[in-house]
């Protein structure tokens, strides 16, 4: 399987390189086509939704060294449910 895209506008092949932007209450994840510019939007993440992926790989880590853990696999369960709304997908 290829990592590579084509550029709608310059019709040009290339491996995105996705970027977070800072912005207030949140990020925009982007790339764009090297060759011309052409900006793809992927998601924005609210400030929350950056907070709840962070908890979330905290519990995987946690995971890792409790594989068994019922509470452990519920919370993660809860927190994944919890992050859905707070990505816009572009």
């Amino acid at each position: 399987m290829s990592d590579k895209v084509t550029c709608d506008k310059c019709n040009r092949e290339f491996t995105p390189e996705v970027k977070d932007v800072t912005r207030r209450g949140g990020i925009d994840r982007f790339f764009r086509c090297p060759i011309c510019k052409h900006k793809y939007p992927v998601a924005k993440i609210t400030t929350l939704g950056m907070q709840l992926a962070g908890d979330i790989g905290r519990i995987k880590s946690e995971l890792q060294k409790f594989p068994d853990s019922e509470r452990l696999k519920e919370e993660l369960q809860e927190l994944l449910k919890r992050l859905a709304p707070e990505v816009t997908k572009a």
